[in-house]
């Protein structure tokens, strides 16, 4: 079997060695044998553009002889002899055996045209021309020979069998021409002797280049099936350990899911929130490998789809909500249209994925302060095309300036503090900037130590339908508290929902049923048990179910046959059946096995009961409810509290928020006894620009906690400081230490109903 680039597939023990002697060889044989194909094959077309060359040569020969010599009738023997051999030479090489056989057959040819050409030229000289008692006629030989050894293609062996003939023919020409003298004879013969020497040397090292390229080649073609079997190797290791690491963390993080669900204190909810992060941590940094892996190899496939961009940049900051609120850091996000909105067609999963790497670095990164992500969309020199901007831009610690290349590269990062200070295994970015550039585009960097960084994503994508319009993003007014109030409502608005009907869930790893169960239930589904495909066949044999949720590897019968097996049931039960798989191979490969099999939905583990339920749901009858309220602020007057913001944190904390509302209001209260002194400090040096700074961070951290009262005094303040106004600055400041104050005892009263 052949490779890509034309040189056999070499086997894993052959080491091709190359002889120094006349006739060179490979060793081993089977080199030797897989060169001789080679040239064969690939010079071939050669040979064909040589005999149309040598037809051309001689019918030019013929007319430059013919002018000369009017009065030979010999020189038609040119085209009545040679011109026919060239002819049924070039012929025999459109013949299919000729790929196998052209040398020695052409060999034949070459002398056989030699030996008309020298009877010509003897001719000639009969008739008192000048031939090939001539330096006429050693042209002619000498091109005869060069001809034979280097332009014609043939093989060094081949050409040194048909060169000695031609000499030969020559030399027995000149032994028998009768005007010869024995001095004449050694002359001629000396000077056609060194010449076809010079063309056997010529004709050996043409040969000699040509197999020192193959074993070149040969070499290359070996490292390339070895480098590709390590890379196969390494594929199916990490699909293996991503396999075995995602099948126990399914269960890990589904119990733990379902322990959130239940009736924790406190402190146990923060311990099994911990547990929850850490499983996800894990996941994601399984994911990275992964996408390192697909991209090393060349594996990497990008969808080509519909999307709208404000809509996945939001979801991408939405997923951050959380994160941002915990650390008292102002969220925002922002679309820019330059052009009539309309959608985009690219990855939007991989668009997503690059946007909230971005986003959870700049969090990660950021002690104080804001993270903001703003696009920009503009056409594009390319009609139809648009040239979409995305700019990352956080206030947190910054990257040197020679550290800032060196972030890209995987497993790298700043220095080898990060690290251990911040965590992370240095594959984010260099995963973001490989996605962006398979797109087409490109990831820059801007940044100073202690300013911040600004990470922008430049690509070119093309435009497909309009969109409605939206209502423009976040301006720079709007705090994160709004962000995330909006988020959370909409989880509140959204609850998991109840279905109705009877699943089939078939699974061998008994943690994994059992989380499974447990999601089925909260769901309100009823369910049936299988272990393995075989189990499931019977099963759906004996009764009747709405939906199917199949494992993939299962001992006995996995969940790939088991599916076609049910979807070929002879009473045609199975031909409808929902039939949704559950796996730990997450690839996008592993999908498509699935729906090759007859599968209809796909889940990766691990997954949590909002996955669940969004994949059955469409299957399902999904049974009406009341909207669950959002939990209650004690409704006592306090004014200088947002009540909407104070249920969002109470909300994020109920459901896997670790204490989120306790760790925000202590926060934002330490910080703004010390924000408060800090201003007033800056005001009494004069420094306005330092207190606007403090008043503008304390105002997002106020946004954040809920106190109302407390952000709109510190915008005041902020306003009159980049004014120059240190009047009102003093009094805003006089004002806020009594809004502090009333502000910290609402706060400790929701806390203290909250314990």
């Amino acid at each position: 079997m052949g490779s890509a680039s034309g040189i056999p597939r070499p086997p894993e023990d052959a080491a091709p060695t190359l002889r120094l002697r006349v006739l060179l060889r490979f060793e081993p044989a089977e080199v030797e044998r897989a060169f001789g194909a080679h040239y064969l094959s690939f010079y071939h077309r050669y040979a064909q553009g040589a005999l149309l060359l040598g037809l051309v040569l001689v019918l030019g020969d013929f007319l430059v002889d013919w002018i000369a010599y009017p009065a030979v009738a010999v020189n038609a023997l040119r085209l009545q002899v040679a011109v026919p051999i060239l002819l049924a030479g070039l012929a025999y090489t459109f013949a299919p055996q000729a790929r196998r056989h052209w040398q020695p057959v052409l060999a034949g040819f070459i002398v056989a045209v030699s030996l008309c050409l020298f009877w010509i030229l003897l001719r000639i000289d009969a008739a008192g021309g000048e031939g090939l008692n001539s330096w006429v006629g050693i042209l002619n030989f000498t091109f005869l020979e060069f001809y034979c050894f280097i332009v014609l293609g043939l093989q060094f062996r081949w050409a040194l069998m048909a060169g000695l003939a031609i000499l030969a023919a020559f030399c027995a020409t000149l032994w028998w021409h009768p005007g010869h003298s024995p001095a004449e004879v050694a002359y001629w013969s000396y000077h056609v002797v060194t010449l076809f020497l010079l063309a056997v040397g010529v004709g050996w090292w043409r040969e000699f280049i040509v197999r020192k390229d193959y074993a070149a080649q040969w070499a290359l073609e070996r490292a390339r099936l070895a480098a590709e079997q390590l890379a196969l190797v390494k594929s199916e290791f990490l699909a293996t350990i991503s396999h075995e690491i995602r099948t126990p963390l399914n269960g890990v993080l589904g119990m733990n899911e379902l322990l959130l669900g239940s009736g924790l204190s406190r402190e146990q909810r923060e311990w099994a929130g911990a547990v929850q992060a850490s499983g996800r941590h894990l996941l994601a940094l399984i994911d990275d490998v992964l996408d390192v892996s697909k991209i090393e190899a060349g594996k990497l496939q990008l969808e080509q789809a519909e999307f709208d961009l404000r809509r996945e940049i939001g979801e991408a900051q939405a997923m951050f909500v959380q994160p941002a609120l915990a650390k008292g850091l102002d969220l925002q996000a922002q679309v820019k249209w330059q052009m009539p909105e309309c959608q985009l067609v690219g990855d939007p999963l991989r668009l997503r994925q690059i946007v909230a790497n971005l986003i959870g670095n700049a969090i990660k990164f950021t002690e104080q302060g804001h993270v903001s992500v703003q696009a920009w969309v503009a056409p594009a020199q390319m009609a139809g095309r648009a040239q979409v901007d995305i700019v990352v831009q956080d206030s947190g610690i910054g990257i040197p300036a020679d550290a800032q290349e060196r972030i890209f590269e995987r497993f790298a990062q700043a220095d080898g503090s990060t690290t251990r200070r911040f965590g992370g295994s240095g594959l984010g970015l260099a995963i973001c900037r490989d996605l962006a550039r398979a797109m087409g585009g490109d990831i820059a960097v801007r940044s100073q130590p202690g300013a911040g960084a600004r990470f922008t994503v430049q690509l070119e994508l093309p435009l497909a339908g309009t969109v409605p319009a939206r209502a423009a993003a976040q301006g720079p007014e709007q705090g994160a508290a709004s962000v995330a109030t909006t988020a959370a409502a909409g989880a509140v608005a959204a609850p998991v929902p109840r279905l109705q009907g009877t699943v089939l869930l078939v699974e061998d790893h008994a943690v994994n049923r059992a989380v499974a169960a447990g999601m089925l239930r909260k769901l309100g589904l009823a369910w049936r048990e299988a272990h393995d495909g075989a189990q499931a066949i019977e099963q759906v044999r004996q009764h009747d179910f709405d939906a199917v949720l199949m494992d993939c590897q299962m001992p006995v019968v996995d969940g790939y046959a088991a599916s076609r097996a049910i979807r070929s049931l002879a009473d045609g039960r199975g031909a409808g059946l929902p039939i949704i798989a559950l796996t730990a191979n997450a690839g996008a490969d592993d999908a498509a096995r699935c729906r090759a099999s007859g599968m209809d939905g796909f889940i990766a583990k691990p997954y949590g009961i909002d996955t669940l339920a969004a994949a059955l749901a469409p299957w399902l009858q999904v049974l009406p409810q009341a909207q669950p309220e959002a939990p209650a602020v004690p409704a006592d007057g306090h004014a200088a509290i947002d009540a909407r913001a104070v249920e969002t944190l109470l909300y994020l904390d109920e459901h896997g928020g670790t204490g989120l509302l306790r760790e925000v209001v202590t926060g934002f209260l330490d910080a703004a006894a010390q924000g408060l002194a800090a201003m007033e400090q800056a005001l009494a040096d004069g420094r306005l620009a330092q207190a606007a700074r403090i008043a503008h961070g304390l105002k997002s951290s106020a946004a954040h906690a809920g106190a109302l009262e407390m952000a709109e005094g510190m915008r005041s303040v902020e306003r009159h400081a980049l004014a120059d106004d240190a009047h009102g600055v003093r009094q805003g400041l006089v004002r806020m230490h009594d809004t502090r104050r009333r502000t910290a005892a609402a706060l400790h009263a929701v806390l203290e109903a909250h314990p």
